[in-house]
Parts: structure tokens; C-alpha cells; sequence
């Protein structure tokens, strides 16, 4: 079997204008396997008078194999990354 990606959104309103921040998406097994999938790279624009700084990350997923009948992802942000991690 395969579960077909989906799309996830993501809002963090805990940012600084102009600070640039690394987003990850981490599927999470049954079994406790993880993958992780970016990073995504995004610098906060400057805010402007009346506008609360944040962002909005909309992530989109091809096919991801399913290892085992009844398996389920979790997906979950990993904001603040200092750099990108090796590949």
C-alpha cells in the first residue's frame, strides 16, 4: 500500500522581520521510523504598520510508501533550525 501525500499548513506567528528560518516536515511511523523532508527556506518580511508579523507555510507531499497494513504519518513542523541539515 501507499498513502498518497496531502497538503499541510503551517502558521508560526512567532517570527522577527527579516530573520530567516528553516522549516522541516517529519513523517513519523507506527514503529517509530522518522524521515525528515526539506528544509525550507524563508525569510520573515519586514513588518509593516498594523500587520502582526508571522508566516505561512503551505507543504505539499508526493507518494510515501506505507511499510506496514495500518501505518500512519505524523507530520509536524521542526521550526529554528540554525542551517540546513546535511543530506
Amino acid at each position: 500500500d501507499s498513502l498518497v501525500g496531502g497538503k499541510y499548513r503551517f502558521q508560526d506567528a512567532n517570527v522577527t522581520p527579516g530573520q530567516t528560518y528553516y522549516y522541516q516536515l517529519e513523517d513519523v511511523e507506527t514503529g517509530g521510523a522518522t524521515t525528515r523532508h526539506g528544509p525550507i527556506v524563508i525569510t520573515a518580511p519586514a513588518a509593516s504598520s498594523g500587520v502582526e508579523p508571522g508566516l505561512v507555510i503551505a507543504l505539499g507531499l508526493g507518494v510515501l510508501a506505507a511499510l506496514s497494513v495500518g501505518a500512519f504519518l505524523v507530520r509536524k513542523p521542526i521550526r529554528g533550525l540554525k542551517k540546513p541539515p546535511a543530506q
